[in-house]
């Protein structure tokens, strides 16, 4: 009993300095964090998803968060969020985590992908995602500084934030896609033309065969 005790506190204890060093984290690098899209979704068992940011302007500053709202048993999450530049390149990954932060400066525009790997868990699983591109100047309000009505205002620009992601995340999907459908036709196409052309010469060859046959039988 003594042990179990001490095997729970020692938990509690690691929990509590992972929540620090989380908090330490947010206030070096995003203390003046405000997300420009934020969603709030889920992924489905052996499976992934993933979002997707055009960079337009070069050098831009990317910063984010994201936290599992049902993550089963903590020791075993079997959870992966990357960060992957348009090279293919992994920028950050955070495995096995609960919730995180990504902040880093890119110099390359391009199509960067979010992903959000959970292909190892039999459990779906809901998250919140939020992202900004650049620097925020914006001054960040604490509860005592706003009254109800302004509280609700703030949740009201929240929700339409999250909409706004949402409609984005299924344009970029269906971008997406669409580059897929026309590159795999194209492998089709590639792969129909060259069989098409085995089997033109493959029956030029046979009838090149049976026509020197026919003639070797009417020599003799």
């Amino acid at each position: 009993m003594h042990d179990e005790l001490q095997q729970a506190d020692g938990s509690a204890s690691y929990e509590s300095d992972e929540d620090k060093a989380l908090m330490e984290e947010w206030d070096k690098h995003m203390h003046d964090f405000t997300p420009a899209d934020m969603v709030t979704t889920h992924v489905g068992a052996k499976s992934k998803e993933k979002f997707f940011e055009h960079v337009t302007q070069v050098p831009s500053y990317i910063r984010g968060a994201f936290f599992l709202e049902n993550y089963g048993d903590e020791n075993n999450i079997n959870f992966i969020m990357k960060v992957i530049d348009p090279r293919g390149k992994v920028l950050t990954k955070k495995k096995n985590k609960k919730e995180g932060l990504f902040y880093f400066n890119v110099t390359m525009k391009g199509l960067y992908t979010f992903e959000f790997d959970n292909s190892l868990s039999s459990q779906e699983k809901q998250y919140s995602f939020a992202v900004h591109m650049g620097l925020s100047s914006e001054t960040h309000l604490t509860s005592k500084d706003i009254n109800p009505l302004q509280s609700r205002i703030l949740m009201i620009n929240s929700r339409i934030k999250e909409a706004q992601m949402k409609e984005k995340v299924i344009h970029n999907r269906f971008e997406h896609y669409i580059i897929e459908i026309y590159d795999q036709s194209r492998r089709f196409l590639t792969i129909s033309i060259i069989e098409t052309i085995v089997i033109l010469l493959s029956v030029g060859w046979q009838i090149s065969y049976i026509k020197k046959m026919l003639d070797s039988r009417r020599i003799i």
